[in-house]
């Protein structure tokens, strides 16, 4: 295609010349583990006109080709065929569902509407996560059944001289004091020790976030040629890819966007407190649960004029405290790492003062405790068959990113005051249990394995490493009221980064607080930030407010850019500078425009060598072991 475009279209040449002059400078500044081998697509299955699934094959160690190789499991959708395409959108497959089902419907379906279906959508399994027998490496399991993981736990007690006081599903029957703290520590210790024993060490040490996102750049160097813009949209945990891919690559950087980012990615700065990370995340999912009863409250009081609820459905008194209840059991499930049994909730005080005002009883003081009673047992129908216990897949992703190496010295003297700390503030979120335990997310400091590639963002004094200018500034949305994720100041989910645009919902509707919508302030401006380079005028959404107007009467460019307070207060003095500066960045979007319409000439002529399809005449069914792994 290249000497189709030199020998037909000559008047292409001086603009093909500069444009190859701008990749080889800007080949010399990036990572050069990115440019010694690219990842291959083998697609599997086509299973309608518009979407197929396939393994891509990466490399384990991007630094050292003879590591050998891994591979990981993704879906697309195309865009119809007459439709103009514009790209990539990546995003993480739900680790709950089957790419298949994740694809065909519920979030994925709606950005590709949303946008246009200007854009593919690719969802993938990172490394650590997935089917075992796809995704390599594979995610770290340990026990197989509930009766397994139970014999273990019975079995280590009594070789530790521990009193057993769990049920079938390792719930306590009591209320927990300070002595169980210290036994279930080291039984979770035991744990860690016991299940990695059992896994390839070598093969952990491949997980990891950097790891991740070569991954991810690979597969946009083979999707949509190299060098292409990287769009990635992640939510919650998933933002961490995006917030190490913006520090890596900024200058691939598309439209990012990053979704309710989790405070759990600063457990990896030098020195970070576990238990302080622990204690800030526990105290916002808590007070964001009582200000979710009362917005409850509100509605079933006849006033949802803030528009709390999807309106999809109709809400009842039962609707609404099933809602809450199972929100409540995923804030417990993420942060609280032991479990009560159903005897022990009712005994919580809080909890059923909090449960009882919405069964009052209409002629009389008194409340419907057997209401209440049921509300409370939606709290333990879901944790039955959980692994939250044990599940040892974020452990290998978050734990491996950390800097510190391990030591048992050093995890037993973390250990020891976590666990001061611990007994002292047990009643810290009384609407979640009336004792707390961290989850084992918290416990990095048991966990010995460390990530191949790690990457240092901060220094010991919590100032970034150094500056990164971005292609394109990021959209950051945090949510007041979302108990998963804290709002965090830019500073630290993007430090050295001081392009970008942030948002934030002031008041988020019940359960769904991060459910993509487009008909709402967020999911409007999503949309746009996605489908047309459109960044947001305003910093704040209220849901019943529709959109809102800049908030300083700034021209909406300035204010669209993102840009901190200091490099505004420098940049932009008057309303004069203000319309330069929307000049150049308009100019900046022309060019930058043209040079990704180039390139992307350019990539196709690439395509036949990076993809390469598997079919029967390779030895391989395209069909098989599909079904339910998709």
């Amino acid at each position: 295609m290249v000497s189709t475009l030199w020998r037909d279209a000559p008047s292409h040449i001086s603009l093909l010349f500069w444009l190859t002059v701008l990749l080889a400078t800007t080949a010399s500044c990036s990572d050069p583990q990115t440019t010694r081998a690219h990842g291959s697509l083998r697609q599997l299955e086509v299973t309608s006109a518009d979407c197929s699934f396939g393994l891509f094959d990466v490399l384990l160690n991007w630094a050292d080709p003879d590591a050998g190789q891994g591979r990981l499991r993704y879906g697309k959708c195309s865009v119809p065929h007459d439709v103009v395409r514009e790209g990539t959108i990546f995003v993480m497959a739900d680790r709950s569902q089957s790419l298949l089902r994740w694809l065909a419907g519920g979030t994925a379906e709606t950005i590709y509407n949303s946008t246009g279906r200007k854009y593919d959508i690719v969802a993938w399994y990172p490394r650590g996560n997935g089917d075992a027998s796809a995704t390599v490496p594979g995610p770290a399991e340990c026990f197989t059944s509930d009766a397994e993981r139970k014999a273990f736990y019975v079995q280590s007690s009594l070789e530790m001289g521990i009193e057993h006081f769990w049920g079938d599903h390792m719930e306590y029957r009591h209320q927990q004091g300070p002595e169980d703290a210290r036994d279930w520590l080291r039984l979770q210790t035991k744990m860690i020790e016991h299940c990695l024993s059992g896994q390839n060490q070598t093969m952990l040490s491949y997980i990891g976030t950097a790891a991740t996102v070569r991954d991810l750049v690979a597969m946009a160097d083979a999707f949509d040629g190299p060098g292409s813009p990287i769009n990635f949209w992640g939510v919650g945990e998933d933002a961490r890819i995006g917030e190490y891919l913006l520090q890596m690559f900024p200058e691939r950087a598309g439209r990012i966007v990053l979704q309710a980012p989790l405070s759990l990615a600063t457990l990896s700065r030098p020195g970070q407190n576990p238990f302080e990370v622990w204690r800030e995340d526990v105290r916002h999912a808590h007070d964001s649960m009582i200000k979710q009863f009362a917005m409850g409250l509100e509605v079933l009081h006849g006033d949802d004029s803030n528009g709390s609820l999807p309106s999809d459905r109709q809400w009842t008194r039962a609707s609404i405290v099933s809602g809450l209840m199972h929100t409540l059991e995923d804030v417990r499930r993420t942060y609280v790492g032991w479990r009560n049994s159903l005897e022990v909730d009712l005994d919580n005080s809080a909890l059923n003062q909090t449960l009882g005002q919405f069964f009052e009883q209409a002629t009389s003081v008194d409340v419907d405790t057997a209401a209440v009673a049921n509300s409370v047992a939606l709290l333990h129908r879901s944790q039955l068959h959980s692994v939250e216990l044990t599940d040892l897949r974020r452990m290998s992703v978050l734990c491996g990113d950390q800097l510190g190496e391990y030591g048992p010295a050093t995890a037993a003297r973390v250990s020891h005051d976590m666990l001061s700390r611990i007994e002292q503030e047990f009643d810290l979120a009384p609407l979640l249990a009336t004792s707390i335990f961290p989850s084992l997310p918290y416990f990095c400091h048991l966990w010995p394995l460390r990530a191949t590639e790690r990457l240092r963002f901060f220094e010991l004094d919590g100032t970034s490493v150094e500056h990164r200018n971005v292609a394109f500034p990021p959209l950051i949305v945090q949510y007041d009221m979302n108990p998963f994720a804290p709002p965090r100041p830019p500073s630290s989910i993007l430090p050295g980064i001081e392009e970008f645009s942030l948002m934030v919902e002031s008041k988020s509707r019940l359960f769904e607080a991060t459910r993509f919508d487009p008909q709402t302030c967020i999911g409007r401006s999503i949309s746009d930030y996605l489908r047309d380079g459109i960044l947001p005028i305003t910093r704040l959404c209220r849901d019943d407010e529709g959109a809102l107007q800049p908030e300083d009467g700034r021209g909406s460019c300035l204010h669209a850019t993102g840009l901190s307070p200091s490099v505004r207060s420098e940049w932009v003095s008057d309303a004069t500078e203000t319309w330069l500066l929307c000049a150049n960045v308009m100019g900046f979007v022309a060019i930058a425009s043209l040079i990704m319409f180039l390139a992307n000439m350019l990539a196709q002529s690439h395509a036949t060598g990076v993809i390469r399809l598997v079919g029967e005449d390779e030895g391989v069914n395209p069909r098989n072991g599909l079904g339910d792994q998709y």
